[in-house]
């Protein structure tokens, strides 16, 4: 049940982004396509209680199709479907490993898996490709185009693997600086936070941390501007939460009501959102619509 409505929210991302949301985005466009899905009309209590807020879609060619657009997933869709009937017509064992793994991306997230993404990969070049036959000759005259690519493919790999290892590496010291919030020491992580944000600013964990940090330090305006960054990588509805939370510490009681309303139409079946709601109206000398809300809430 729970894939079913996942998969149900990645066509809609996809029917309302015909060109995408862009790559790394699937996560923050299902949680605002979710929060529309429950927002519309009342829904059945199972669909309540199976939502989440998911990383993937449980579903490669739906949240390729997401991030991509109808274009992207159709030259994805047309790469493997012709390497596959390529293979397996000249009857090679690479083609039936790909049809496997094309079947199984249609149930969870194999390609987000660093493994499996490379046998993907591996399997993909196996089956559109075909050695030659023995009585072929190497060509001479290609050696030097074989040798540019070769280059070329040393100096990208060198190129990623330099990145890779720097962005590792400032995920290590952040998480070294993590370990001061069960000591409420948010002022350490506000300070690191600002050193690490352009190489982290796409990593929602990070940004999660770091805007709740600034909240607890009172900076509301600079945890906003962060937490809505988050909002782009995840589906998370905590985002939503703290979000509401900074709007209410500066009184803008408008927008903090839109954001926790956000955060409870992503996940209705979940408390903490009707929670902060009844103490927000109360603060703002709402009675009516606190007493809704906590009813709602012990319903």
């Amino acid at each position: 049940d729970g894939r079913l409505l996942i998969w149900q929210i990645d066509s809609k991302i996809i029917a309302n982004n015909p060109l995408g949301v862009g790559l790394g985005k699937f996560a923050g466009a299902y949680g605002v396509e979710q929060a529309k899905y429950f927002r519309q009309k009342e829904r059945s209590i199972e669909k309540k209680m199976v939502a989440g807020c998911p990383d993937s879609g449980f579903n490669e060619y739906l949240q390729m199709g997401s991030e991509t657009g109808v274009v992207g997933l159709g030259l994805f869709l047309f790469a493997i479907i012709g390497a596959i009937v390529k293979a397996i017509r000249r009857q090679d064992v690479c083609g039936y490993g790909l049809l496997v793994l094309a079947v199984f991306a249609l149930f969870s997230y194999p390609f987000r898996v660093l493994p499996l993404r490379l046998m993907f990969v591996a399997l993909l070049a196996a089956s559109a490709s075909q050695l030659p036959s023995s009585n072929q000759h190497f060509n001479k005259e290609h050696f030097g185009r074989y040798i540019t690519f070769i280059i070329a493919g040393i100096i990208l790999l060198a190129w990623i693997y330099y990145r890779t290892n720097k962005r590792i590496d400032i995920q290590n010291k952040w998480q070294e600086t993590c370990v001061w919030i069960p000591s409420e020491r948010y002022d350490y992580l506000v300070e690191d936070g600002a050193l690490f944000y352009e190489t982290l600013k796409d990593d929602y964990k990070f940004l999660y941390d770091y805007g709740y940090a600034l909240y607890k330090q009172k900076e509301y305006k600079e945890s906003i501007k962060v937490l809505k960054r988050g909002t782009t990588y995840s589906s998370d509805p905590m985002f939503y939460n703290i979000i509401g939370k900074c709007y209410q510490e500066i009184g803008d009681w408008e927008q903090a009501e839109k954001y926790i309303l956000q955060a409870y139409d992503i996940i209705p079946s979940r408390i903490y959102p009707l929670y902060l709601l009844t103490k927000m109206y109360i603060e703002a000398h709402e009675s009516k619509k606190a007493v809704t809300a906590a009813q709602k809430a012990l319903s």
